[in-house]
């Protein structure tokens, strides 16, 4: 499980990213925005000098001069405007064709058919004897006010320069407007360097966040393993110190009453136990971290021993406890291949989870039963005390895993996944079967391929 340190330092890193990424999004955005509006200024220009009369030095007839001459005399063939639509004015502009055609023709020859454009009559009207300009007319931009052009409409078009003339007492103004269809590759073409900046920029963000990620990740993990290894060695210490110190006292005791056969007896199980530390500390020096099927010692094993054995434990670590406690194997004599000390633990663990959570019981019974089948080993331990709801055998095994009604309780919730992993690492299985009324049952199958 993650800290919350390394959760927020997950989010800034993440946001860094993003963070960076924006900011080379908006100097992508902003250097294509750059280079384009340049390259539309310099076609924008050298448009204006083939058609705008003020700046062009190539039309010495030229196309907008003519039209705003015939404009005013088409308006002064009007005497009173104000009785007329503008839009009934019969213009006839036909005489103009073959200028109109040659300015085309100059245009696609100078920018081929990625440019297309066009000229949008706006605004016009008369001028009145004190030379005041009296709007008579402004029209929306629209292409069907177009004097010249390919475009077919003006949506996405870029407006530059424009054209007034006060011939013959008549205002006239017209726009000019273009599109230019290479815009994208061209200008993609030219920032081709800021783009594989940007890019190979990416790349290494993402590559060390990826690499920050991943380490994170690991020492996490190796802290969890960490974390794990001390809780497993703790569980695994807890038993047979207990066993010893109870039995510690037992034998003060009987030494003191000069109970010598019972004083041998307490002496015997300290002495057990404190061979079954050693081996864990051997174990623990020949691995770390192991990983539990590799380092298994099989031998062959004579379960009922072992399992009586485990008893004589729990009597012990519980002698202030009356638990009566039954073993039955069919056969007597059931022996298996597998590692004596991890099925020991396997088993004391399920056993003391019998003890621990029963603890105000007074009339526990533990029953204990191993069957040898064709095809495999069934041991099942089971307590007639207080039982768990489904809702929580499904969650039984589960590291560090433990029952609201447990919380008063110590322990680490590794019990029964230890056990479970070491039935695993054995090619078994552990399965529990519990409800409120009927007390709790663990089941290990273990595979009748290792019997011997």
């Amino acid at each position: 499980m993650k800290s919350r340190k390394e959760y927020v330092l997950i989010g800034l890193s993440i946001a860094v990213w993003l963070i960076l990424l924006c900011t080379q999004w908006l100097f992508l955005r902003d250097a294509y925005a750059l280079t384009a509006g340049k390259q539309l200024g310099e076609i924008a220009q050298e448009l204006n000098l083939i058609l705008n009369p003020v700046e062009g030095e190539n039309a010495p007839n030229d196309f907008l001069v003519q039209y705003a001459d015939l404009f005013a005399d088409t308006i002064h063939s009007y005497s009173i405007l104000d009785e007329i639509e503008p839009a009934a004015i019969p213009f006839d502009f036909s005489e103009l064709n073959s200028e109109r055609d040659r300015l085309l023709n100059q245009v696609h020859q100078q920018f081929g058919s990625s440019v297309r454009f066009a000229i949008v009559l706006e605004e016009w009207g008369p001028i009145d004897d004190d030379n005041n300009y009296v709007p008579y007319q402004r029209l929306e931009p629209s292409i069907k006010n177009s004097l010249l052009g390919s475009l077919s409409e003006l949506q996405g078009a870029v407006s530059y320069g424009s054209f007034s003339s006060t011939e013959k007492n008549i205002f006239f103004f017209a726009k000019l407007y273009f599109v230019y269809d290479n815009i994208w590759p061209k200008t993609l073409q030219q920032i081709t360097g800021q783009v594989i900046l940007a890019i190979i920029s990416f790349l290494l963000l993402t590559g060390l966040l990826v690499w920050s990620m991943t380490r994170l990740f690991r020492l996490q993990k190796e802290k969890q393993q960490q974390i794990e290894f001390v809780d497993n060695i703790q569980h695994s210490f807890q038993t047979p110190l207990t066993t010893i110190k109870v039995a510690s006292a037992s034998q003060m005791k009987y030494l003191a009453e000069n109970n010598l056969t019972e004083a041998r007896k307490m002496g015997s199980y300290v002495h057990a136990q404190t061979a079954r530390l050693q081996q864990i500390i051997d174990q623990l020096n020949q691995n770390a971290t192991p990983q539990l099927k590799e380092v298994l010692n099989k031998k062959e094993v004579a379960l009922s021993r072992l399992i009586q054995h485990c008893i004589q434990d729990m009597t012990i670590k519980y002698n202030n406890r009356t638990v009566n406690i039954t073993y039955d194997s069919d056969p007597i004599n059931i022996t298996f291949n597998g590692d004596p000390f991890y099925l020991k633990t396997a088993f004391l663990n399920v056993l003391d989870n019998a003890f621990h959570y029963n603890e105000e019981d007074e009339n526990l019974q533990i029953f204990i039963s191993a069957r040898s089948l064709l095809d495999s080993i069934k041991i099942e331990i089971t307590d007639n005390g207080q039982g768990v709801n489904r809702d929580v055998v499904k969650n039984l095994g589960n590291k560090y895993y433990r029952p609201e009604s447990s919380s008063h309780l110590s322990g680490l919730g590794l019990g029964i996944y230890q056990s479970r992993q070491i039935v695993k690492a054995h090619g078994g299985t552990l399965n529990i079967i519990s409800d409120t009324t009927a007390g709790f049952s663990v089941h290990i199958k273990l595979p009748a391929d290792d019997e011997t």
